[in-house]
């Protein structure tokens, strides 16, 4: 759950970074960090649960990888229909 958040995230978790290291950088600390930053940084569930359009810029889309943006899709399309989800 935490690999998610981190991947997903963007300059709004800064703040939940620097609180959950304050309370001890474990799975209560990210959870006692969103619960104080309630209504001012996206739920827990936006960055774990949420279904993201691969049509939607990330926030991660400004880097250049070794395989272009479209090459990724089609693998996760790939994925997706081997493991039927």
């Amino acid at each position: 759950m935490i690999q998610t958040l981190l991947s997903r995230g963007d300059r709004r978790l800064a703040k939940l970074l620097t609180l959950t290291r304050h309370y001890g950088d474990t799975l209560g600390s990210y959870r006692r960090a969103f619960k104080e930053l309630k209504g001012q940084i996206p739920p827990l569930e936006f960055y774990v649960y949420e279904n993201w359009s691969t049509d939607q810029i990330l926030p991660w889309d400004h880097l250049q990888g070794p395989l272009p943006k479209e090459t990724l899709v089609k693998h996760r399309s790939t994925a997706e229909a081997f493991y039927g989800t």
